[in-house]
């Protein structure tokens, strides 16, 4: 298993962990459902991203939280491999029931040590956690040290993105703060991500696709001289050229040069941000004392 086989980390899908990670014995996956009329899919098992993109927009679904039975699977799936230790991570409260309705079902389960973390973030902006989480254990850290370390790292991570269009946001009810561009000029491209309670924000206004990939690229840039020891990532549903001349400018940029890790969109997600969607995201990496 690991350095540390007590402990066990569960994601929901839109942490937008790399495939990777997931692969990983004690790492479990809790997985947000699209919905077609009466066809109700499990993200990144029954659908994918790709698939969603290609049926927009003449078909925009909805989605649904992990089930409860979708949560009872997984914590059995963790007894099953004995652990005795779990920490969850969610995209945040703010954005999602999941966190909420974890903390619901796990008051019940007294067998299990379970520390749930809301990440008041998105993506891999929310992932980036999980992943931090995984190498501290990795590196022999135990489920009491960690979990502190986690409450203390809330606002190391930063994911920034671009969307084609605010639609989507706006009717999956995800608009937060961006609601006040709606009705300005077409033209505008805002700079997104999330404030310190969760929820969207415009961190600029810009003109033209350009323009706000330009701004992505300076935002994490500011963001990641705050530390010399960070992750990144990129994460996109736009056009393969697109993402990776950003990703080519991102390794440019930063400093020092680290590679970037490459997260997968979650389909869920992408029902809410649509075709055209890039996101950049830092964490700053702690120590644990």
């Amino acid at each position: 298993m690991t350095a540390n086989s007590q402990i066990a980390v569960v994601v929901d899908t839109g942490c937008d962990l790399p495939e990777a990670y997931l692969e990983r014995a004690d790492v479990f996956e809790l997985p947000f459902h699209v919905i077609y009329g009466n066809e109700d899919l499990i993200a990144n098992l029954d659908i994918t991203t790709d698939d969603i993109i290609a049926r927009m927009p003449a078909e925009i679904p909805t989605t649904s939280l992990p089930s409860g039975d979708d949560i009872t699977r997984v914590f059995d799936a963790i007894r099953a491999r004995g652990f005795k230790q779990v920490i969850v991570i969610n995209i945040s409260a703010n954005l999602s029931g999941t966190h909420n309705m974890v903390n619901l079902m796990v008051k019940e389960m007294t067998d299990l040590e379970i520390f749930t973390f809301d990440t008041k973030n998105i993506g891999i902006g929310a992932g980036f956690f999980a992943l931090d989480v995984i190498h501290k254990i990795d590196e022999g850290a135990s489920f009491e040290a960690i979990c502190p370390y986690l409450e203390s790292q809330l606002k190391k991570s930063k994911v920034f993105f671009s969307l084609d269009t605010l639609e989507y946001l706006k009717k999956g009810g995800r608009i937060g703060l961006v609601a006040s561009l709606f009705g300005t000029a077409l033209r505008i491209k805002p700079v997104i991500s999330c404030n310190d309670d969760g929820i969207y924000y415009v961190v600029k206004k810009t003109r033209g696709r350009r323009q706000s990939l330009t701004q992505i690229i300076e935002q994490v840039r500011e963001f990641s001289l705050q530390s010399d020891h960070y992750l990144s990532a990129i994460c996109s549903a736009a056009d393969p050229d697109e993402e990776a001349q950003v990703k080519a400018q991102m390794e440019e940029g930063l400093t020092p040069v680290k590679p970037m890790v490459d997260a997968v969109l979650d389909p869920a997600l992408a029902v809410h941000t649509g075709p055209g969607l890039i996101g950049v995201g830092v964490y700053h990496v702690g120590q644990i004392e």
